[in-house]
């Protein structure tokens, strides 16, 4: 699909770009660049997929790659085992 056959199908089932980024914890501008074709991440790439009732492939051309480490569902979030700040650290 194009990004403007993409637009399309958004605006005929009534979605939002904007409330399906804050459900799903992506920004407004993010998922746009993602409908336009600039940016590839998969995991909103699934979304928007979805949120039209088509398979990624069928949206995207391409098979879907599945979870992966760097662009999969849910974000990658890295846990420091020890705080970093200035105060823990003990500056003054």
């Amino acid at each position: 699909m194009t990004p403007i056959d993409i637009k399309v199908e958004l605006v005929r089932r009534r979605v939002v770009l904007a409330e399906l980024a804050r459900r799903h914890g992506a920004s407004q501008p993010h998922l746009s660049a993602v409908v336009a074709g600039r940016l590839k991440t998969p995991w909103l790439r699934r979304i928007i997929a979805t949120s039209i009732g088509k398979t990624y492939e069928e949206v995207w051309g391409i098979a879907d790659p599945g979870v992966d480490r760097l662009g999969g569902w849910p974000p990658v979030r890295v846990a420091y085992p020890y705080n970093t700040t200035a105060a823990a650290r003990g500056a003054r």
